[in-house]
């Protein structure tokens, strides 16, 4: 008996042994804490549409046993995300992001995801390039110089990348490096989803090249010339880059009608034309042509006028303009190439540049927000010097005469016509920076004048001779503002997009000024007044103006006598004139009050220096452009930040009290 017992005892304690644990469980270790590693809690996440983000979640503690994740849009129309933590920005808009852990700790991230509009990139140019090619030599390097416009576009990244890294080589900052001796291309590629690409070709030169990029004859645009015989003409050549060797020759193909000598000289010996070509004499051998022709004729002109764009119904295109002998040449195109380009010369032959034509002709909006900066002239008067110089000290435009405002605005206050010989001139200007303030996000605004009213009109009291001898010549007419700025041609439709009135901020601006009449006609803006003028003035006769609406009548006359006394481009009892019922103070402010402005800020009628009227509720920036160029006295507003300015074309800007 004793030995069952014992027998029982053991196999109890080798039971007991076995289901005895000999070490502890292991267990799992929890997620403490997640945080987006450059993102702070309780922060935003701000993309712009098209980009894409890849979160970097920081999972605590490191050794956490299970450190998988889940995402979570909560609007995939405005973002997506997939499961490795990539977030794509679809449309503006906002949702949220939520991030949670998938073990026990159930600990859930949220943030807000605020994706931006996108503003695409219209415009990828290397300003390193001529004719679409980069020269360099071989080992040598080039920092490339891009402009992505507009200026505000949402991403300005650039991709840069060599089809063929055996010629060149190029970083993905743009430092291009020749490899060896050859042509390749180089595509530039703009961040996001625009898309948009530009492509140069890259020549690569022998170590120790001197070489032209291109070369462009001055002082002969749109690629003709007319000589009188017995004639000079001492060509002006321009090479890019000016670094390079000046080492070029000149030819003329067919020595009977014209010579050219080594340095350049063209002697004009018989009637007829011929071409003149200046040629590289290093690699690549680069080379432009133009034509000349030789007449017996003297010239018709002073000077060079132009170029208008005439549409015609067949589809074919005329462009009239006076060289810069003085003749006045017309070409007839079927139609406008992609790459069609106008030169324009200042009268004085000391100002060139180039136009393209605007792809899309826009009016204004009458009323908008007040730019950072408003620079605002009036009454240029075809003096294109005096119009340049003060955009030049304002940095409106450089040097070149290019857009350098960004995204302010440049305002202009009617009458570019008459009284000089460059209406043509500053109008085309106007036009180029317009389109180039568009594209880098700013803005060129010109309203009606009296003068252009005239001159549509055909209306030529002030107009200079250089003008009426131009239409006289051409046609045999005297309709000079009908015949090249009719509505089928190219500034007349350019002209056909201008306001009378418009409204910046707090602002309105009119070429002459607002009377009691046309507050007691309660006219609106848009409707009754900027509509009617846009078409009216293109009507040649008092008469089709007069009836073409129940106000143009008021709105086109010049004189207290006239229907409602003098409109808007004429009116002048804003300033004191005492030819016009002066305004009232009271019906002033009815008209502030009516039109949600402080102030009315006009030209047309001429000052000493800018002036102010009704407690600065009334600025008359006129002045003689010339006279006050010359003595340095104010030459327009600047309204930045809420502050008004004078400015100068070499002292400092004064503020207005």
């Amino acid at each position: 008996m004793k030995n069952i017992y014992f027998i029982f005892g053991l196999w109890f304690a080798v039971l007991l042994a076995a289901c005895s644990p000999t070490e502890e469980t292991s267990k799992d270790i929890k997620v403490t804490s997640i945080y987006l590693s450059d993102v702070e809690l309780n922060k935003d996440i701000v993309l712009v549409e098209g980009n894409e983000k890849q979160l970097d979640v920081v999972v605590s503690p490191e050794d956490a046993t299970n450190k998988t994740l889940s995402y979570k849009s909560t609007n995939q129309a405005i973002f997506t995300v997939d499961s490795d933590g990539k977030l794509i920005a679809i449309q503006e808009g906002t949702a949220y992001l939520i991030i949670s852990t998938e073990d026990e700790s159930n600990i859930i991230l949220t943030h807000k995801v605020i994706v931006e509009h996108l503003i695409p990139v219209t415009s990828l140019t290397l300003d390193n390039a001529r004719e679409g090619k980069i020269v360099l030599s071989k080992s040598g390097t080039l920092q490339l110089q891009t402009t992505v416009l507009p200026d505000n576009a949402s991403i300005k990244t650039v991709v840069y990348k060599s089809e063929n890294e055996n010629i060149f080589t190029v970083t993905p900052s743009g430092v291009l490096t020749g490899v060896n001796v050859g042509e390749a291309q180089l595509t530039v590629t703009a961040g996001g989803i625009s898309g948009m690409k530009a492509s140069y070709t890259v020549v690569v030169m022998a170590e120790g090249s001197s070489f032209i990029q291109s070369i462009s004859i001055e002082n002969i645009g749109n690629g003709i010339r007319y000589l009188q015989t017995n004639s000079s003409l001492p060509l002006q050549i321009k090479v890019f880059p000016e670094i390079a060797n000046n080492n070029v020759s000149y030819s003329s193909s067919n020595q009977n009608i014209f010579t050219v000598s080594s340095s350049g000289v063209i002697s004009a010996l018989a009637a007829g034309n011929a071409n003149v070509t200046v040629t590289a004499l290093d690699p690549p051998y680069t080379s432009t042509t133009a034509n000349i022709v030789v007449t017996t004729k003297a010239p018709d002109l002073t000077g060079p006028d132009g170029p208008y764009v005439l549409y015609q119904t067949n589809g074919s295109v005329k462009v009239v303009y006076a060289d810069e002998g003085g003749y006045i040449i017309e070409k007839v195109l079927p139609g406008l190439p992609s790459d069609f380009t106008l030169n324009v010369v200042s009268h004085d032959k000391k100002s060139r540049f180039d136009v393209k034509l605007q792809p899309t002709l826009q009016r204004s909006p009458s009323k908008r927000n007040s730019p950072d900066k408003l620079l605002v002239m009036s009454d240029p008067h075809a003096n294109f010097n005096a119009f340049i110089n003060v955009l030049k000290a304002k940095n409106v435009i450089d040097s070149q005469l290019r857009w350098s405002f960004g995204t302010n605005e440049f305002f202009i206050a009617g009458d570019v016509f008459d009284r000089g010989d460059d209406a043509t001139t500053i109008f085309w200007l106007i036009y180029k920076l317009q389109q180039e303030a568009r594209d880098a996000g700013g803005r060129v605004t010109f309203i009606y004048g009296n003068h252009e009213s005239m001159v549509l009109m055909n209306s030529l009291g002030y107009t200079n001779q250089k003008y009426t001898d131009l239409v006289r010549i051409y046609n045999g007419g005297t309709s000079y503002g009908s015949t090249f700025f009719n509505k089928n041609t190219e500034l007349g439709r350019w002209l056909a997009v201008s306001n009378t009135i418009e409204i910046v901020g707090t602002d309105l601006f009119v070429h002459a000024g607002l009377g009691q009449n046309f507050y007691d006609r309660n006219l609106d803006i848009d409707r009754d007044v900027n509509a009617v003028m846009s078409e009216a003035i293109f009507l040649t006769t008092s008469t089709t103006r007069n009836t073409y609406s129940t106000h143009s009548q008021y709105l086109f006359s010049s004189t207290s006598a006239a229907v409602g006394g003098a409109g808007p481009i004429w009116y002048r009892g804003m300033v004191g004139y005492s030819g016009h019922e002066v305004l009232k103070e009271a019906t002033l402010d009815l008209l502030l009050q009516r039109y949600g402005v402080k102030r009315i800020i006009v030209g047309h009628t001429i000052h000493t220096d800018i002036s102010t009227y009704y407690g600065g509720k009334v600025i008359d920036v006129n002045v003689d452009n010339q006279a006050n160029w010359t003595a340095n006295r104010g030459r327009g507003i600047l309204i930045e930040n809420g502050k008004t300015y004078i400015v100068y074309d070499t002292k400092a800007d004064l503020l207005l009290p």
